[in-house]
């Protein structure tokens, strides 16, 4: 799903859009050179993953999300898993300055939408297969939680 909201600048909407057009048109996908088998998969990944955000946040909700972040989020949690391999201690200026990095981002996904934040959060926490698939890991998520204590 990351690769798919980088494709599609992190619009929701354009991505179901596509992976609506080739599932009803699958030699759109062969002549884009993707095997409709590739294009099944792909579907059914990111619709396990829609369905986990369903069951948090309404379809206005979803589409406010700015997923064009990614690649910040990716950063972002390259900057922290060197902090974490370096055992750069939870209480330092640096944990602290990636504690306001990682809500500066947090607040853009949401397009500053505080309920909305607390909301994507909780589908975070309370969902695996969204945990799983987020850039910021369980460990990392406990050194941020740590330093911003």
């Amino acid at each position: 799903m990351n690769i798919a909201m980088s494709v599609f600048g992190g619009r929701l909407g354009a991505i179901l859009d596509w992976a609506r057009m080739h599932r009803e048109a699958p030699e759109t996908a062969r002549h884009a050179g993707l095997e409709p088998e590739l294009m099944q998969y792909l579907e059914q990944a990111i619709e396990l993953r829609l369905e986990a955000l369903r069951r948090h946040l309404s379809p206005d909700e979803l589409n406010r999300l700015d997923g064009s972040t990614g690649p910040e989020w990716e950063t972002f949690a390259a900057q922290g898993e060197r902090l974490l391999a370096n055992r750069v201690s939870p209480k330092t200026k640096a944990a602290r300055e990636l504690v306001a990095r990682y809500r500066e981002l947090s607040l853009r996904t949401v397009a500053q939408d505080m309920s909305l934040a607390v909301k994507l959060k909780q589908a975070y926490t309370s969902e695996p297969i969204l945990a799983l698939g987020h850039f910021v890991g369980p460990q990392l998520r406990a050194y941020l939680e740590a330093a911003a204590s």
